[in-house]
């Protein structure tokens, strides 16, 4: 019975063809969104880290001296107190480099009235009482205010997690698609064969040598299916990556993969091919119930 069994399953053409694009699509669909969703993950905790352990003092003046001096006092306060590892006041570089991206590097910085930055580092696990700080700073200079960056922070990290949860819906719709597409194909293909089964089945053939046999093709199916996926997948990263070495610009961030990025698309071939053969088992089985 085992030299006969593949004779029951659908044509091999049909599973080599369509049906493995068909999965490599979607399987290329849900390795996007689940590298999508870690790498929003990732950024969204360097935010987090990188405003946790920093803040800006502004100190807002039209007058070039007054701003001078009240960038002084603040220096001052910031140096003294416990918990600030460095303060330093951002030279007209640093403030060309920030606008740049908005304005270009036209040199119209020195002839706007932009506000004097002073870029405040804390040390790890400090705990700083922001209020009393600020108003320390404001009796020293009474144009500056202290910038913590959590609403643009909070914004960020509600957009990141906005995008992971459309990513983790797209990736739940792959998965029924691909498991309705595998219900579908498995029971037509069950279905047209229907006579042969019968006939098998008179000859001592148990639901489970059919079943069997289908579990066995479909997991191959399963598995190139994966590997078209994650072919396409590794395509479509590399060409970003590459796109990204060769652009430099302040609004696109760094492109790269953590180690949980690189195993989980390694084994998406593995779980579309469990998840292929499995179905394919448990819905030829109630067919076959259901033929009795």
């Amino acid at each position: 019975m085992s030299q006969t069994k593949l004779e029951f399953l659908p044509s091999g053409q049909t599973h080599r063809g369509l049906l493995n694009w068909v999965i490599g699509i979607m399987v290329f669909l849900t390795g996007m969104s689940i590298v999508a969703g870690i790498q929003l993950g990732l950024m969204a905790e360097d935010w987090r880290l990188s405003a946790a352990d920093s803040l800006t003092v502004q100190i807002i003046h039209p007058k070039p001296d007054q701003r001078d001096q009240q960038t002084k006092a603040a220096l001052a306060v910031l140096n003294s107190t416990p918990g600030v590892a460095s303060a330093r006041a951002m030279n007209d570089g640093d403030m060309s480099a920030l606008l740049a991206p908005w304005i270009g590097d036209t040199g119209l910085i020195e002839h706007l009235p932009v506000p004097q930055l002073v870029e405040v580092k804390l040390m790890p696990g400090a705990a700083i009482d922001l209020q009393a700080l600020e108003a320390l700073i404001v009796d020293s200079a009474p144009n500056a205010a202290i910038d913590t960056h959590e609403q643009w922070l909070d914004d960020l990290l509600a957009l990141a997690q906005a995008a992971q949860l459309i990513a983790l819906s797209v990736v739940v719709m792959m998965v029924v698609a691909t498991i309705a597409t595998i219900v579908f194909t498995a029971r037509s293909s069950l279905l047209a064969q229907q006579e042969i089964v019968a006939v098998v089945h008179m000859l001592g053939a148990t639901d489970n040598t059919i079943a069997g046999a289908f579990q066995q093709r479909f997991w191959g199916v399963g598995l190139r299916g994966g590997l078209i996926g994650l072919g396409l997948v590794a395509l479509v990263i590399g060409g970003v990556y590459f796109f990204s070495l060769n652009v430099q610009s302040a609004y696109l961030p760094q492109v790269t993969f953590h180690a949980t990025t690189v195993i989980i698309l390694a084994l998406l071939p593995l779980v579309t091919g469990f998840i292929t053969m499995l179905t394919a088992r448990r819905t030829v089985k109630r067919v076959l119930a259901e033929m009795v």
